[in-house]
């Protein structure tokens, strides 16, 4: 069975396209001054350091962090975990010819360079 998108989908899809020069300027001007990083780089740890030790020391080091925050980082993890579905969504509905799919794709091609 064929899935067609409701009205409502497609009109969102509309509106998305019609957003496209708008996203095409803005990803120019963040991609010329963003400076990627990732936890590992700053959590990480050294290539001659144990690492159950490693670990230990980052628990001691986070044992004062307050509800608020660990909630923080439940919701961010969920997030993360999601944007593979919502990279697919984009990728349906917008095509992988768009400013949307480079957009989709930043992180991607950096991970994928850099590991």
């Amino acid at each position: 069975m064929i899935h067609t998108p409701s009205k409502e989908t497609l009109a969102r899809v509309e509106v998305l396209s019609d957003l496209e020069p708008v996203v095409d300027q803005l990803m120019q001007a963040h991609e010329s001054k963003r400076i990627l990083w990732f936890p590992s780089e700053l959590l990480g740890a050294a290539p001659d350091t144990d690492p159950d030790r490693h670990v230990q020391e980052l628990r001691r080091r986070a044992a004062g962090i307050g509800l608020p925050a660990r909630v923080a980082i439940a919701l961010n993890t969920l997030t993360e975990e999601g944007l593979p579905h919502f990279h697919r969504l984009l990728a349906t509905y917008l095509g992988g010819d768009t400013f949307w799919a480079k957009w989709n794709n930043l992180g991607r091609s950096r991970r994928s360079t850099s590991r």
